[in-house]
């Protein structure tokens, strides 16, 4: 992916998953730290396990705040 003729993020296949992950630069980090460390982390499921758990978690609480609020 390039912003201004600079290149800014990948798609990265994972595992045997057909599409793949967007993986961009960082506050501190390398396009290349990013994409290894997206690798190394998505261990059972496509997306990177501290993504995966921010977002299940993030759906948990918006769960229970409209229940809570509906």
């Amino acid at each position: 992916i390039f912003l201004e003729n600079r290149l800014v993020g990948m798609a990265v296949k994972i595992g045997g998953y057909k599409n793949p992950i967007y993986v961009s630069v960082g506050h501190k980090i390398s396009l290349n730290t990013a994409v290894r460390l997206a690798k190394r982390f998505a261990v059972q499921y496509r997306l990177p396990e501290p993504l995966r758990l921010a977002h299940v978690e993030a759906t948990r609480t918006a769960r229970t705040l409209n229940a809570t609020l509906g």
